[in-house]
């Protein structure tokens, strides 16, 4: 890998050559613009299929060389995003040529270019939005790339050796969010048209998609509106229409890319033709399982710059770039927006840390504590429900939520301490970011210390003395680390 001096990852190549072995050899550049944004990247790869081998020719031996089988491939994207740092434009290119495959409609396939826009709602994405591009030569109109909502069908291309119908990858994906990020309870597949070998156009009513979420927060399968999987046109038609799932029993299973029809990219990990996936602030390159660029709040999210998940992508995803969703598969939110972490004092470096010792005593610290001014807002770190909010010793005028997992399960408790006032009551839902209380003094905070929130992540509601049912802060929120 070569960075740039930002830090970010500019050129990646893959070099594996045996010649008794299958041999690939790929690489990746990439382009940042000013604001240290991806604007394009391009992939390049090449396969040879066959090994070496010797043969008797005028009376010695000859070394064959590899055939190159499959063609050179190449994909260029662009990227645009908007005034708040959302991508709203992916322009794919594509190329493939050479090696000794006839040209068939898979190479065909592999040049169709594509634009694909993307509407958002907050967070979310609510539309995508993707029209024809062009072969490599340019051959797309300006009426087909601005295309957002006609059915404008291209002509598919027959040769002796084979039939591309391209219109499968074109039209619009709307989805329905449940509580999950990038996990849609719904996709709804709007102008699909398709054109197969010597029969007439069909345009297909809006097909509904119901993605099955696994524990990992990937797609194995789904099932259409009507609980099948797959829609034909007659009960007794052979044409039929039905997404590819990625998830497959073995590697070798999983499908191409889009496999040749389009049901949008969430329920493939917003995975992109140059092998990046995107994560809004940064994009995930899958075969290293790191970042391509560094944690926008640099070492104050941890030791390793380019890291996912937290090393733990079984468990964990990274939807924003940013840290891991702590048990609910959520993002985690700031509990007092950028307000910095309490860290050390001259008589004990360790103040404010989860599990310290206070000088003289022998109670661990249950949480973390994070810096302030009286009647400054306090956050709910996710969505969920309180669970108490009252007086507690030592804690002073406390708050405590419970929080869901998709399957609406309570996994896990926030605890916000020291308050000087309350504006929730026990039973009431809240929402990520909403306010539940001011900031104040009261518990057991030191005359001489600063206004501070203490701040606990509990694995079951009110565990009690100890560190038992509790989790440390910085491990599931990282960006809570800054120096004052």
């Amino acid at each position: 890998m070569f960075y740039d001096l930002a830090g970010n990852v500019v050129f990646h190549t893959t070099e594996a050559f045996n010649p008794d072995l299958f041999a690939a050899l790929e690489d990746r550049a990439s382009f940042y613009g000013a604001d240290g944004r991806l604007r394009a990247a391009e992939y390049r790869r090449l396969q040879v299929s066959d090994p070496a081998d010797t043969v008797f020719v005028d009376g010695q031996w000859v070394v064959i060389i590899p055939q190159w089988k499959w063609p050179w491939f190449r994909s260029f994207e662009e990227y645009r995003y908007d005034a708040l740092g959302r991508r709203v434009l992916v322009r794919t290119r594509k190329h493939c040529g050479g090696g000794t495959v006839p040209t068939t409609g898979y190479l065909t396939y592999c040049s169709t270019g594509t634009i694909r826009r993307t509407v958002w709602s907050g967070d979310q994405e609510l539309y995508e939005i993707q029209a024809y591009g062009g072969q490599e030569d340019g051959t797309a109109t300006v009426a087909q790339m601005e295309n957002d909502t006609l059915l404008l069908p291209v002509t598919p291309v027959s040769h002796p050796q084979g039939y591309w119908d391209p219109n499968p990858l074109f039209g619009r994906v709307a989805y329905t969010h449940g509580p999950a990020l990038d996990q849609p309870v719904g996709a709804i597949r709007i102008n699909l048209t398709d054109i197969p070998y010597e029969q007439t156009q069909v345009d297909w009513a809006p097909i509904v998609v119901a993605p099955h979420w696994n524990l990992r927060g990937r797609a194995d399968l789904g099932t259409l509106g009507d609980g099948g999987w797959k829609v034909c046109q007659s009960p007794t038609s052979q044409r039929c229409m039905h997404p590819v799932w990625e998830v497959q029993s073995f590697a070798f299973l999983q499908p191409f890319q889009d496999a040749g029809r389009w049901f949008g990219t969430l329920i493939r990990e917003k995975e992109d033709w140059v092998g990046l996936q995107y994560r809004r602030n940064r994009y995930l390159d899958p075969a290293t399982g790191r970042f391509t660029q560094e944690d926008p709040i640099g070492l104050a999210g941890g030791l390793n710059l380019y890291g996912f998940a937290a090393g733990d992508p079984v468990n964990f995803s990274d939807p924003f770039g940013l840290c891991p969703p702590e048990l609910t598969g959520r993002p985690c939110l700031l509990p007092l927006n950028d307000k910095p972490f309490l860290r050390g004092s001259f008589d004990n470096p360790r103040i404010g840390e989860f599990g310290m010792v206070r000088d003289g005593g022998t109670r661990p610290h249950q949480g973390i504590d994070i810096l302030g001014t009286q009647h400054t807002l306090a956050l709910a770190a996710d969505e969920g429900v309180v669970t108490f909010a009252g007086e507690r010793e030592g804690y002073g005028l406390m708050v405590e939520i419970g929080h869901a997992n998709a399957e609406g399960k309570v996994v896990s408790y926030t605890a916000y301490a020291h308050l000087g006032s309350a504006s929730v009551k026990r039973g009431q839902r809240v929402s990520a970011g909403e306010g539940i209380g001011v900031m104040g003094r009261s518990g057991n905070v030191p005359v001489d210390a600063p206004t501070q929130l203490h701040f606990e992540i509990r694995t079951r509601s009110m565990p009690g003395r100890g560190l038992d049912g509790r989790l440390d802060p910085l491990d599931q929120f990282p960006q809570l680390i800054k120096v004052p």
